[in-house]
């Protein structure tokens, strides 16, 4: 936490969210980390970066509509279409705030996720072309099945650190160097 607060402190926008053993909404560490965001970001900077993607948003975080009001919810497709517009929103959001200044997206416990959630990370990881670092936590003796998470790492520039308790010196540098 400490971290976090030091590279947001540094010019940084950090986005931080967790899921939790007992929860089962879908997508709730995005939704805490996005919502964050979008709770503190003043209006006119979220109109401009949700811009063509705010009815898709809207539904993911359903905050967002009456902050911003007049939101129109998207037309209805068949599910793989919303999942895809749903994906790119997120990416294109993520990309926008790249723009500006770095972003690190920090997600706890995510051996916790379900796969959705893990989905979208995916096509964020596979797609987003900007200064954005994730930084995921993982207990790997909660985890029931590894394999999901792994692939997380198959898709992109990442590095696998295992720590015992508080060892964040590495974790740190790592983060340091990519947020340039």
């Amino acid at each position: 936490v400490e971290f976090a607060l030091q590279v947001h402190a540094e010019g940084a926008g950090v986005l931080y969210g967790r899921w939790d053993g007992d929860a089962v909404e879908d997508y709730a560490g995005i939704r805490e980390a996005l919502w964050s965001y979008a709770d503190s970001c003043p209006v006119p900077v979220l109109k401009r970066d949700l811009a063509d993607h705010v009815g898709e948003i809207a539904r993911l975080l359903p905050g967002v509509g009456p902050r911003l009001g007049g939101v129109r919810a998207p037309l209805p497709a068949d599910p793989d279409s919303e999942r895809r517009r749903l994906f790119d929103a997120v990416t294109t959001w993520l990309a926008r705030m790249a723009a500006r200044h770095p972003v690190l997206v920090v997600l706890d416990d995510l051996h916790w996720a379900e796969r959705s959630s893990l989905a979208l990370l995916r096509h964020v990881l596979t797609h987003l072309r900007a200064p954005v670092v994730l930084l995921a936590t993982v207990r790997s003796d909660e985890a029931d099945d590894m394999g999901p998470l792994h692939e997380l790492t198959q898709v992109a520039k990442s590095a696998h650190l295992v720590l015992d308790g508080l060892e964040t010196a590495e974790v740190e540098e790592l983060v340091r160097a990519n947020l340039g």
